[in-house]
């Protein structure tokens, strides 16, 4: 069901048209919580370390292709704001065409140079072979994720939130059930997660595709029969470009920040690995806001109803700061409990509890920056939001962590982050009162 966020109450519409998302996040992070217990209690400390320290290799690869397709989500939602069936046409097969191109050469790529990335992170001996056979087998699915991922936020840019939801619920499904029979059965170690991971992703794919040629004909995807658009193509970079170079700086940033904790010990980089992943189940609200705060934008841009993105803006912060109050609360109390559940080391256990209390320490900052830039992007400004990340929540964090560590231990990493997280706070806040996007777009508009 398409939601319309040009008119109606802002506040409404903003929570309707986000709890499919919410809802779809904590599929997603579920089924990765899935994994790293199964893997956790099949395989081990060494296999837990070897799919955490994966995964900030995957997603450099993976971000660039997914901040190509923030760039498409954004000229969907503002086409469907003006009602332009032809751009929308033109946006779809032009830029899926381009993201679907550049995920078979990244993969193939990864696949190739996926040893000597992990040498580059001071990978374990023990946990090396694991980690090499995981990559490369998500590098030869990056296709599937690619096509998900740049399929399904364009059917969210429409206003419809809840099919996204469907189809991902369906994917986590055969992706817990091919865990299972893959890891604790066939007993195929970390390479079984992987297979699980990319045949998910793969239907989710198929699946999008379906919908959108029997539902969503403006946006019909036929490889043989393009409407190819110069201008499209160049509009998606220039909104896609900086995602990409965001999430792909954030990646590598998670690599040296992967290798300082490598460091460390094979213990280290397993709490590493769970800590990051309850962390982002719990980051769900906060990103996921931000999601929906680009499409609020986006829409309303087109439709040129600029105080609505103010009046939404400021009531989806204020939801953030309360979910942020209940995480922290969660966090604290019983994140020790929850990381228990999942590995019976107690040294892996109090890492990463540790970890887990430093980093929701700066969920406040990382709520409100965060539904900031979502709203900045919608408008069309891609660019500040990235020099922001850049500077903040990746150099600084990086320095600081490689400072701290020294004197700190383990515990200088996990302070960095939200450190690096207030920074970006303060450079957002101090660049929005200079320079409002809704004002700014509203006096270009007239």
């Amino acid at each position: 069901m398409q939601i319309d966020l040009t008119t109606g109450h802002e506040g409404r519409k903003i929570v309707r048209f986000s709890l499919p998302i919410f809802a779809g996040a904590l599929i997603q992070q579920g089924f990765n919580t899935v994994d790293a217990w199964i893997v956790g209690n099949a395989i081990g400390v060494p296999g837990l370390a070897a799919v955490g320290i994966s995964f900030p290799v995957m997603t450099l690869i993976a971000a660039i292709l997914i901040g190509l397709g923030s760039g498409t989500e954004i000229l969907v939602a503002q086409a469907i704001g003006r009602k332009d069936n032809e751009e929308l046409r033109r946006v779809t097969d032009t830029l899926l065409t381009g993201i679907l191109l550049t995920s078979l050469v990244l993969g193939l790529v990864g696949f190739l140079l996926t040893e000597k990335l992990l040498m580059l992170l001071q990978t374990p001996a023990d946990v090396f072979a694991d980690a090499a056979a995981y990559l490369k087998i998500i590098f030869i699915g990056l296709f599937g994720l690619a096509g998900y991922h740049t399929l399904n936020g364009m059917i969210r840019a429409t206003g419809n939130s809840l099919v996204p939801l469907i189809f991902l619920g369906i994917s986590a499904m055969i992706n817990v059930v091919l865990d299972v029979i893959f890891v604790w059965v066939m007993e195929w170690g970390t390479a079984g997660a992987a297979w699980a991971t990319i045949l998910a992703q793969g239907m989710a794919f198929l699946a999008c595709v379906i919908y959108t040629h029997r539902r969503l004909p403006e946006m019909k995807y036929h490889p043989f029969h393009l409407q190819w658009s110069g201008a499209a193509f160049q509009s998606g970079l220039r909104l896609g470009l900086p995602s990409s170079i965001l999430q792909g700086s954030v990646s590598l940033g998670r690599m040296v920040i992967q290798a300082l904790v490598n460091g460390f010990g094979g213990s280290a980089a397993a709490a590493y690995s769970l800590g990051m992943r309850l962390d982002s189940f719990a980051s769900i609200p906060i990103i996921n806001f931000g999601l929906a705060m680009t499409t609020f934008a986006g829409q309303n841009v087109g439709a040129g109803a600029y105080d609505r993105i103010r009046r939404g803006e400021r009531f989806a912060i204020r939801v953030g700061w309360g979910i942020c109050t209940f995480l922290l609360v969660i966090i604290w109390f019983f994140g020790e409990s929850i990381a228990a559940w999942f590995i019976e080391d107690k040294r892996v256990v109090a890492m990463a509890t540790n970890y887990l209390r430093y980093v929701s320490a700066g969920y406040f900052f990382a709520s409100t920056y965060t539904i900031m830039h979502g709203v900045m992007k919608g408008t069309g400004n891609t660019v500040t939001p990235m020099w922001i990340m850049i500077f903040g929540n990746i150099v600084l964090r990086v320095a600081l962590a490689a400072g701290l560590s020294p004197m700190m231990g383990i515990d200088g990493i996990w302070a960095a982050i939200p450190i690096g997280w207030f920074i970006a706070f303060l450079l957002t806040i101090g660049y929005s009162k200079r320079n409002p996007s809704h004002k700014v777009r509203q006096s270009e508009g007239k």
